[in-house]
């Protein structure tokens, strides 16, 4: 498979895990960065950039890592 195929797969993943699991990850991390790697959360940060460089220490390839952010709770945004 190619390697590029297999990352975005292996992105989409995490993002599906992210989603279904939102609610328990809201209580778990709110107001966090978080990193998915393999439908587990691998790292957490206050900010992305602190996140980054807690992935790139570890040399972890973000390329099939999904990062999302749990905002406060309760907080809403208008788009």
């Amino acid at each position: 498979m190619c390697l590029v195929k297999q990352a975005q797969e292996s992105f989409e993943d995490n993002l599906d895990w992210f989603t279904e699991h939102y609610d328990e990850l809201e209580k778990n991390y709110g107001n966090k960065v978080l990193a998915i790697k393999n439908r587990k959360v691998i790292a957490v940060s206050a900010s992305l950039e602190k996140l980054l460089d807690e992935l790139r220490n570890r040399q972890e390839d973000i390329s099939s890592i999904y990062m999302g952010s749990i905002p406060p709770k309760g907080m809403a945004f208008i788009l």
